[in-house]
């Protein structure tokens, strides 16, 4: 009886180890990764799909757009928040490459236009009026961009 009972615990304490490595291991996948934010997600773009040679999306780069003027990049590890230069809702995103960017949003009749310009942090509001803040006034919310392949935005 005491050897059943011992080889009993030894296989419980062998499963639960066993379960529990799994566990860990399972957190590091590309499928758990942690969002920066708890706020709604309206919009991704992959500017590449590249993987390393075991096919994972380490080289990938991906940018995410949402509510409240949300803005999250992927470098091929894991989302950070980047700074917006709007607090309104952003509802697409687009690249045109690497370093040109696209963004759109707004709510009732303030919509906005913001491009990133290739440097990591830094997304500007673009303005139609030629005023330096990009504060001109768009009168409806924008839900779309998207380009030609030439540069030439479109929303």
């Amino acid at each position: 009886m005491k050897f059943s009972l011992k080889f009993a615990l030894v296989l419980c304490l062998v499963s639960l180890c066993s379960t529990f490595s799994f566990a860990l291991a399972q957190t590091s996948s590309i499928t758990s990764v942690v969002s920066p934010t708890t706020v709604n997600l309206n919009s991704v773009y992959l500017v590449n799909n590249a993987t390393n040679t075991n096919n994972e999306l380490t080289a990938l780069d991906a940018w995410a757009v949402g509510d409240s003027g949300t803005i999250i990049h992927w470098n091929g590890n894991s989302w950070s928040s980047v700074n917006s230069p709007t607090a309104v809702n952003l509802y697409s995103v687009f690249f045109v490459n690497a370093s040109s960017g696209w963004a759109v949003g707004g709510s009732s009749n303030n919509g906005v236009i913001l491009h990133y310009n290739g440097s990591w942090s830094v997304w500007n509001k673009i303005s139609f009026s030629g005023n330096a803040s990009g504060t001109d006034t768009i009168n409806a919310t924008l839900y779309a961009v998207t380009t030609n392949g030439t540069g030439m935005v479109g929303w």
